[in-house]
């Protein structure tokens, strides 16, 4: 790997139901749903609560991916091209999870 280019953090289109990260990160290995992350939080933050407002931030601003992209112009076929990179939440992670990361960015 490239020295200062990091695993996993570039969206890449894809088709496949399961998708697999480079690096393990719970205790599926290297299965890419926030059910997996959040099975090892505690590698990463050392209280729940602190890992699921983090990826309640993340995913606030990824699920906007098309808006920005549309705002600064891009390409009909660019957006049409990396839509299958940015999964919906429910896509990558189970309803139970679902429900804690939504309230996991209320007040």
């Amino acid at each position: 790997m490239p020295a200062g280019r990091l695993p996993d953090v570039v969206p890449r289109p894809g088709v496949a139901r399961d998708r697999f990260l480079h690096l393990g990160v719970g205790l599926q290995g290297k299965l890419a749903t926030l059910d997996n992350a959040m099975s090892a939080f505690s590698a990463f933050m050392p209280q729940r609560a602190g890992a699921l407002r983090i990826v309640h931030r993340v995913w606030s601003e990824v699920r906007q991916w098309k808006t920005h992209f549309e705002a600064w112009a891009a390409a009909g076929r660019v957006v049409d091209t990396l839509a299958p990179a940015f999964r919906r939440l429910d896509d990558i992670c189970s309803p139970a999870l679902q429900a804690e990361i939504r309230r996991s960015g209320e007040p």
